[in-house]
């Protein structure tokens, strides 16, 4: 395969990508409680606090806050005003990614490790949710993009992307770290050029930190001063033993996609679909590695992902799926690289005579990826609205009511006078839209007792607490699905 018809098959893919990065993007997920909560955000700067260094939470940044603003004022108070900011930094992550394994690898591994980036059930279904999380991957894209450039600020500007990166969210900081292992990797094995080496390994690092401290000197004001929403870092470091010995377990809900999808449906892939999946995607990448050891920027990234995933595991306090997704997202990148490979060893035997095969083949897996997400993810949510049934994440359940269909409850609530509800992630909803809804009265905590209705999820069939619903005659709406509209007693 040549450079043209890389780029010709790579603007075909980012056609098919477009599409369904977009496709039902204001319904598919419904609104997420978290959205909401940073939604507020927007708000609060519009009308309240138009300068601010404090975002949803004291790890999160106002960045993407300000990002969401011109999208806010131009569709309202939706779903689509928080996801349009993730939707245009998932297309320059297309681009990025793409440029970035071009000058790395050769052309069909770079095409097949594309695809399977941007084409997985991880990527098509996390980045389509409106949050500071989502932006990660892009950072952790574009800082090797910049460093690949032969351009005198680049690692000023590399360690200014990681700042903004580790301040838009703390979980970018395993990444942040990842990269720097890879920068220390990369000046180590050129120390036979003696104290010149040393000397651009100084100044690079030195423009980086200036650069870090320029993007997350701020966010690290806030992180030291607004200490209540951390955690303890002791409790967190003592219970690592017990997130390793689940690691495995988990592995194979994450690298199969299983807990991805599920968040959206409710519904779990069987046993064996999990072990297959996760057996393909792992062979794969294990010869992807073996690529990657061949080449000095693949040598760079295993480190960084080594780095990455260690940092990652003594950091987070449970196993949560938006926390894996960058790591995921590496090894079924290692993935795409291991079937490049295989197609280059095929189209050495003659089988396939030119470039074109790794091209068909590259669009080939990325139409079955594209299939797989809109029979497994989208059709089902479109007909259901999601589900509230929980899944698991080996060693705990999450639920999948997080991203249900809200529109039917927002219907329903429509001029039917002060509500509240006590789960805070569906007061976040309706909160956030009602902002643009004079229809909807949504109540605080400290005016509860002036409310007429009450919201809760309605659960599934069978499970403890839906009787709470299918016993009440005064239910506003027992047609909805996933949540119960009940009267103040």
């Amino acid at each position: 395969m040549n450079g043209r018809v890389y780029w010709k098959c790579t603007a075909g893919l980012f056609v098919l990508f477009a599409g369904l990065t977009v496709v039902y993007l204001h319904r598919v997920p419904g609104l997420m409680g978290d959205e909401a909560s940073e939604g507020e955000n927007v708000y609060e700067i519009l009308h309240v606090k138009p300068l601010t260094v404090v975002g949803e939470r004291s790890y999160i940044g106002p960045v993407s806050d300000y990002l969401r603003v011109p999208f806010l004022l131009l569709f309202g108070y939706t779903a689509a005003s928080l996801r349009a900011v993730v939707l245009v930094f998932s297309w320059l992550t297309f681009w990025l990614l793409a440029c970035v394994l071009y000058r790395v690898f050769s052309e069909n591994q770079a095409l097949m490790g594309l695809v399977f980036v941007v084409f997985s059930p991880m990527y098509l279904t996390q980045e389509r949710l409106g949050w500071a999380i989502s932006l990660l991957p892009f950072y952790a894209v574009s800082i090797p993009s910049v460093l690949l450039l032969q351009w005198r600020y680049r690692w000023l500007t590399a360690g200014l992307l990681a700042g903004l990166g580790v301040a838009t969210h703390i979980l970018f900081l395993p990444t942040a770290a990842g990269v720097a292992a890879a920068a220390m990797l990369h000046f180590m094995l050129q120390l036979r050029g003696g104290r010149l080496v040393v000397r651009r390994a100084a100044a690079a690092f030195l423009l980086a930190a200036i650069g870090f401290w320029a993007g997350f000197g701020s966010q690290f004001a806030v992180l030291r001063l607004l200490t209540d929403d951390q955690g303890k870092p002791e409790a967190v470091a003592a219970a690592l033993p017990d997130r390793l010995a689940a690691l495995p377990e988990l592995a194979v809900y994450l690298l199969s996609g299983s807990s991805y999808i599920s968040r959206y449906t409710g519904l779990e892939m069987t046993a064996v679909a999990r072990a297959v999946i996760t057996a393909t995607i792992g062979g794969l990448a294990l010869i992807g590695t073996v690529v990657c050891l061949r080449r000095r920027g693949g040598q760079l990234f295993l480190a960084g992902v080594l780095v990455h995933a260690g940092v990652l595991l003594f950091m987070i306090d449970r196993f949560t799926l938006r926390y894996f997704v960058t790591f995921v997202l590496a090894v079924w990148l290692l993935a795409g690289l291991g079937t490049g490979w295989i197609l280059g060893l095929v189209a050495r035997s003659r089988f396939v005579p030119n470039g074109r095969g790794h091209a068909f083949a590259a669009a080939s897996v990325a139409v079955g990826l594209g299939v797989w997400f809109a029979v497994g993810v989208l059709i089902p949510f479109l007909r259901t609205g999601g589900s509230t049934a929980d899944f698991s994440l080996a060693n705990r359940t999450d639920s999948a009511a997080a991203l249900v269909d809200v529109r039917p409850l927002l219907a329903c609530l429509s001029e039917a006078g002060p509500v509240y509800t006590e789960n805070v992630h569906i007061w976040n909803r309706l909160q956030y839209v009602s902002h643009g809804r004079r229809d909807i009265q949504v109540l605080t905590e400290s005016d509860a007792a002036a409310a007429k209705w009450l919201v809760h999820y309605r659960e599934p069939a069978g499970e403890r607490g839906a009787e709470d619903c299918t016993a009440a005659s005064a239910e506003r709406c027992p047609e909805l699905k996933h949540f119960c509209v009940l009267p103040v007693k």
